[in-house]
């Protein structure tokens, strides 16, 4: 009897504590997002990403050029497609990811200087692309709903044909006139 009664009591308390929690919370406090992000951490993130990524492309190149050992005397047995996936997704899925969320922000609270880095890091990734790959995916690239995104030809990356390719270089050419405040 006493152990039904102490059942009984540690379901009841049990319901109790469970009924008394707030189960509708959809917001991760741990989660960063566009309201709670430190614009200069991000930037610093992107920076550090871009790192990356240039060493990722240019240990390839510079094996396959023998500037560095590639471990193989034979070209096949050196390269596969699988060592570029580091490279790919650095660059997609970090760089060009955080450099999308970073140019809304910074221009909303007049941080131009962040977004001329973000835009010239985002230009620079986009040329070793198109150097280790040829024509890679860039219009319809940082969209999560499109899984097979068409690549765009390699010429769009040239100066005259991308747009606002020259934004960051009159971005600092107006911060060292003393245009733009000091940060």
């Amino acid at each position: 009897m006493l152990k039904r009664y102490i059942g009984v009591s540690l379901l009841a308390a049990s319901l109790l504590g469970v009924g008394a929690c707030k189960l509708d919370l959809l917001d991760n406090p741990n989660a960063v997002t566009t309201n709670n992000t430190d614009i200069n951490y991000l930037l610093n993130s992107i920076e550090l990403t871009y790192r990356d990524h240039f060493a990722g492309v240019g240990d390839s190149g510079m094996r396959l050029t023998r500037m560095l050992n590639q471990g193989s005397a034979i070209y096949d047995n050196a390269v596969s497609p699988g060592n570029y996936d580091g490279v790919w997704t650095t660059a997609y899925a970090g760089l060009l990811t955080d450099v999308k969320t970073l140019i809304p922000i910074a221009e909303s609270r007049q941080l131009l200087v962040h977004a001329g880095i973000a835009r010239t890091l985002r230009a620079s990734t986009l040329v070793n692309l198109v150097d280790a790959f040829g024509d890679v995916p860039y219009t319809e690239a940082i969209d999560p709903t499109n899984f097979n995104p068409k690549t765009d030809g390699a010429h769009r990356f040239t100066r005259q044909r991308w747009p606002n390719s020259t934004k960051p270089s009159r971005i600092f050419r107006l911060r060292r006139a003393r245009v733009l405040p000091a940060i």
